[in-house]
């Protein structure tokens, strides 16, 4: 027979869920718990889950109807935050491409040691990081700000570079679209 159901479960406040929506090649998802899964399209991430690419291998996370990021080959990214129009993830090696569409406005930190990126309206930037030394932040279209433990800079278009520490700033022309940003 049906199991007698408790009343409504409580479990405090919604925590927002992202998910795994494209894997290509080896994927790796390590549970905030240290489990290592083969990723698949479909799974949920949460806070503190790590997701890494191999070599020739990307992926793509979803985090609502209008905010991706896009993996390319060797990164690890971190979650760092989950909630209701809010997320974080901290790129800890590798590249990552971040899309946010109109309608979808979100506080979407993309974070590296070095620095800190917020889109400020919809946009579509890379963020690139090289080890401890530099963070290159590539912005394709709309508007990010790029915060630094003592500057903040906004940039609508072109590459920014952060390096150093203290980090310092400096701006470039951004080389041309590659297939990465068009995948």
């Amino acid at each position: 027979g049906d199991e007698p159901r408790s009343g409504s479960e409580n479990r405090g406040p919604t925590l927002g869920v992202a998910r795994i929506s494209v894997t290509d090649g080896d994927v790796r998802l390590i549970r905030a718990s240290r489990d290592a899964v083969q990723a698949k399209a479909g799974m949920p991430l949460v806070l503190g889950d790590r997701f890494a690419t191999g070599s020739r291998s990307r992926a793509e996370i979803q985090f609502d109807g209008g905010n991706f990021a896009r993996l390319g080959a060797d990164t690890e990214v971190r979650i760092g935050e989950l909630g209701n129009k809010r997320f974080e993830i901290e790129v800890l090696s590798g590249l990552v491409s971040f899309s946010q569409f109109g309608g979808f406005e979100a506080d979407g930190d993309v974070e590296t040691s070095l620095a800190t990126v917020r889109p400020i309206k919809p946009s579509v930037f890379v963020v690139e990081h090289q080890g401890e030394g530099q963070t290159d932040v590539t912005v394709r279209d709309g508007v990010v700000e790029v915060f630094t433990d003592n500057e903040i800079e906004k940039v609508k278009g072109g590459l920014l570079s952060v390096r150093g520490d203290p980090a310092e700033l400096r701006m470039a022309k951004a080389e041309p679209k590659s297939s990465f940003d068009d995948w």
